[in-house]
């Protein structure tokens, strides 16, 4: 009976560790602010309603930032870059990929032709290290003018494996050409403007993530891009 016990309870102590620790250090760590102003107010006196209001607090900032941390990449794998017959400008020393949901591997497929019958050639095939972005520098492949199948899969990247797949589109001259003839000025934009003014374009949205996508500066905005939103031209 007592071993029974003692194994119950170290099972329950591996399942819940913090739960456990928290309810130990209670006393020694939150007793001190029993007798805070706000507490005073409510009118609540004892350990027990303290406890009571202590832990919800916890949980509930514990569960909010659970949440928070899984943000918009909650829900079915998709990618809203490449949901809208986007094109991409060629000549990228790095391209960067954002999808929401999970995936573990991510595959490019190009389209090629062998006697009149367009085929899909895979180029490249990488695990994903980083959740929700993948960049892919040209050293390992230069995105030329042409058709491309990116595939995104928690399994393999083969024809008969179950895969997520999104077109698109590489041309010399893209989107970037395209801004800088309505906007002559447009080279001396920063590049959030650069990629507001791009997004407001259903088919330069990849093209506008490129420009923010990467680093620390822009996170939140290529995040958002990501997730399928358009900026505000004055973001």
């Amino acid at each position: 009976m007592q071993q029974n016990i003692i194994s119950n309870f170290g099972h329950f102590f591996n399942k819940w560790p913090n739960l456990i620790l928290i309810v130990v250090l209670m006393p020694f760590l939150v007793t001190p602010s029993l007798a805070s102003p706000e507490r005073a107010e409510t009118g609540e006196k004892g350990f027990l309603p303290f406890v009571k209001s202590t832990f919800d607090d916890w949980y509930g900032k514990f569960f909010s930032k659970q949440k928070k941390e899984g943000g918009v990449h909650k829900g079915p794998l998709r990618m809203p870059l490449l949901e809208r017959n986007s094109i991409l400008q060629s000549g990228k020393q790095v391209v960067y990929f954002g999808w929401l949901g999970k995936a573990s591997r991510f595959c490019i497929l190009k389209e090629d032709f062998d006697e009149d019958r367009n085929t899909w050639v895979e180029v490249v095939n990488k695990k994903v290290v980083t959740k929700h972005l993948m960049k892919v520098e040209r050293s390992e492949f230069d995105f030329r003018a042409g058709k491309y199948l990116v595939k995104l899969t928690n399994n393999g990247c083969s024809a008969t494996e179950k895969s997520h797949e999104f077109l698109l589109t590489v041309k010399d001259y893209g989107c970037l050409n395209e801004l800088e003839k309505q906007y002559p000025d447009s080279k001396k934009l920063s590049r959030d403007q650069k990629a507001a003014q791009l997004s407001s374009q259903s088919h330069c949205t990849f093209e506008a993530y490129q420009q923010v996508a990467g680093g620390k500066e822009f996170r939140v905005i290529a995040e958002g891009l990501a997730a399928g939103k358009v900026l505000e031209k004055g973001e």
